[in-house]
């Protein structure tokens, strides 16, 4: 009897926790997460790739490349998923000041992969240049009704360091010599500068005087900077050579009718 009242009692408690589980308004709330369709991940960690897209319903059983580059990846993609979608490859550019060239298409890809979608396949080479600090990303979308594939350059995931200007390099030259007894004045330095500088190399560059100490400051590329210091070697020869003969006294003139015969 204990027994069967032990029993009796397990199977009632038993029952009065699954009834109080799956009473309305008990079991606690569950946050929905939004899944894309065509790939069966969650569409939060998808923002490469469209929510309309769907893979093509083919599988590659063997994948092997070997520092194989982009463009020759893209043409085999094409080729094994027999044309159904395109491939857009970035052209190469120049970066930051042409400071870095980046070409898409000659980026190496080396992976072994097995059984894999289309979009299977892209989000690995992806990771693949996450971990090689890459700015290159595969982008997955619909051209209307037909499948997208672009390979660019994210300007975002450059390199931090990249990001930032070249300050350039910093002269001081001291222009005083060339002021004063013949010289020029600042602002005909300023100029004469200027106008070297347009006619040399071109570009900006910054050109700042202080008048108390007739210091001039230069700031430009080492090309600009190194072309503004020969500037003004030449002035100050220029003026030197021009107070030289100033300061030479002339050679007395014979009046006419008293020079030898």
């Amino acid at each position: 009897m204990k027994l069967k009242l032990s029993r009796l009692i397990s199977l009632s408690a038993a029952t009065g926790i699954l009834l109080f589980l799956l009473s309305p308004g008990k079991a606690p709330a569950q946050a929905t997460i939004e899944f894309n369709p065509g790939t069966g991940q969650p569409a939060a960690a998808d923002q490469w790739i469209a929510p309309d897209w769907t893979d093509p319903d083919i599988i590659l059983t063997n994948v092997e490349y070997d520092t194989l580059p982009a463009a020759e990846v893209a043409k085999q993609l094409l080729r094994q998923f027999k044309n159904s979608f395109d491939i857009i490859i970035s052209p190469g550019h120049n970066f930051l000041g042409n400071s870095l060239n980046l070409d898409p298409g000659s980026e190496s890809i080396k992976l072994e992969l097995k059984d894999v979608h289309a979009s299977e396949l892209f989000r690995a080479m992806n990771l693949l240049f996450e971990t090689e600090n890459s700015p290159m990303r595969w982008k997955l979308m619909m051209n209307g009704n037909r499948r997208l594939v672009l390979l660019q350059v994210i300007p975002a995931l450059l390199p931090q360091a990249e990001h930032q200007m070249d300050p350039g390099k910093i002269s001081v030259y001291y222009v005083g010599d060339l002021m004063g007894d013949g010289g020029m004045t600042l602002k005909q330095i300023a100029d004469t500068l200027q106008d070297v500088n347009n006619q040399g190399y071109g570009g900006s560059i910054s050109i700042g005087f202080h008048n108390e100490t007739q210091l001039v400051i230069v700031k430009g590329t080492p090309d600009q900077v190194a072309l503004i210091n020969s500037t003004l070697g030449a002035l100050k020869e220029n003026l030197a050579y021009t107070r030289y003969k100033a300061s030479r006294p002339m050679s007395p003139i014979a009046p006419p009718g008293n020079s030898r015969p």
